[in-house]
């Protein structure tokens, strides 16, 4: 594994790229709102060239969702990448992508579910840190998006200082305390079907869908890149 390399903090008016890599969002208008919150916020954003495309249940062929992920992690002026939903197919790219030019422009990236695919082969092949966070499609554009979780997920990216306690600014009723005590470490988050392949296909449900299908062959294929 290469040495850690944290991207720069959001700063506003900062460029957001619009990224699909997995499914495509059940309405193409998803795409429009997405712009729209994010300007609301105060970023400027950036769409990638096929980020509208619809391929099966998959958002653009493989190799279209791998050169917008490249494209933006290339483009000087994007200083994070946010991805419009999870869904299925994000592990298909990973043998399309350049990790060298990843490594070396190096980015926030934001997204979970089918998205931990993506980080985890980041962080073996490229050492970069990223974050497993809301997405657009799933989470700003709602409008029931609690405001705690916007307000954590920014105080996460621009401030320059430690996140702080998961329970910050949180009314209700939350996280108890098994055991009180200190220790360090790396936190690596992620859905347990993508981030534990070899586990998802001993327990994945059996299904005939093309969606499960792809994704069961392609784990089978991808476990030597670490995800």
């Amino acid at each position: 594994m290469f040495p850690l390399i944290k991207p720069s903090r959001l700063n506003p008016g900062d460029t957001i790229a619009i990224v699909a890599p997995a499914s495509a969002p059940p309405d193409p208008k998803a795409i429009d709102r997405s712009v729209e919150v994010l300007e609301r916020l105060g970023f400027k954003t950036r769409l990638a060239p096929n980020v509208r495309k619809r391929w099966g249940f998959l958002a653009g062929s493989d190799r279209e969702r791998a050169g917008d992920l490249m494209k933006m992690f290339a483009d000087r002026k994007v200083n994070a990448i946010l991805c419009v939903r999870g869904g299925y197919g994000t592990s298909r790219l990973l043998p399309l992508l350049d990790y060298r030019t990843i490594r070396a422009h190096p980015k926030i990236f934001i997204g979970y579910s089918d998205i931990t695919s993506l980080h985890c082969a980041f962080l073996v092949k490229a050492g970069l840190v990223s974050f497993h966070g809301p997405m657009l499609n799933s989470d700003f554009i709602k409008k029931d998006f609690p405001d705690f979780t916007l307000q954590s997920c920014l105080r996460t990216l621009m401030e320059p200082s430690a996140a702080g306690s998961i329970r910050q600014g949180y009314k209700r009723k939350t996280v108890s305390i098994l055991r009180r005590g200190v220790a360090s470490g790396p936190l690596i988050g992620g859905t347990s079907r993508c981030s534990a392949p070899r586990w998802a296909l001993l327990f994945s449900h059996p299904s005939k869908s093309a969606s499960f299908s792809s994704r069961t062959s392609t784990k089978c294929r991808t476990v030597s890149i670490g995800c």
